[in-house]
């Protein structure tokens, strides 16, 4: 796994301080997703204020998976993803069978898929799919409402999701998973 130097720390903060306009304008990241970021990439993710985008997501999700060598049946699934499986088109299966992104998971053998939920774009929640249990488990530190219809709109399209990648036969067969909010999750305020 790639750790900076102290070196390395001081100049990209340096660089994120500078005015958009000085070159380079942007950094390179190599991320599946996206190559270059600008310096508003950094300071949103600094700012105690400002807001986790789907892009901050997905390049942290990659990251975190990118050098795992876990022996674990554990998948994180990226912010597009999660998107694209709750959208209006998700209830189509010919959506799934064109999707490029499904294929790349190896779905067989996985017992718990971790997914990034963003609620209306005020906070992301976690959703612990458990495939032996039928079960998603939600993280959500502010409890709304709105992250309990992600997670129940989630639960009604995991069965065509398994119906489509026909990796767990079984799972495919349950109507509507269940789901449960896990209560000691640490609250905040907002």
């Amino acid at each position: 796994m790639f750790h900076p130097s102290d070196d390395d720390i001081a100049s990209l903060k340096a660089w994120i301080e500078e005015p958009d306009n000085v070159e380079p304008k942007m950094v390179v990241l190599n991320l599946p997703s996206f190559d270059e970021v600008d310096r508003e990439f950094f300071r949103e993710l600094v700012q105690p204020d400002e807001t986790l985008w789907s892009y901050h997501m997905d390049a942290l999700s990659y990251l975190l998976v990118k050098d795992c060598k876990t022996e674990k049946p554990y998948k994180l699934i990226n912010p597009y993803f999660t998107h694209q499986l709750l959208s209006k088109d998700a209830n189509d299966e010919n959506v799934w069978t064109r999707d490029k992104y499904l294929p790349a998971v190896d779905w067989r053998g996985l017992e718990k898929v971790f997914v990034p939920l963003n609620v209306v774009g005020m906070h992301w929640v976690l959703a612990e799919i458990d495939l032996h249990a039928k079960l998603v488990r939600l993280y959500d530190s502010m409890r709304t409402s709105r992250s309990r219809l992600h997670a129940a709109d989630l639960c009604v399209r995991l069965p065509l999701l398994f119906r489509v990648i026909q990796a767990h036969p079984d799972l495919s067969k349950v109507e509507v998973w269940k789901a449960k909010a896990v209560a000691d999750v640490p609250q905040q305020e907002g």
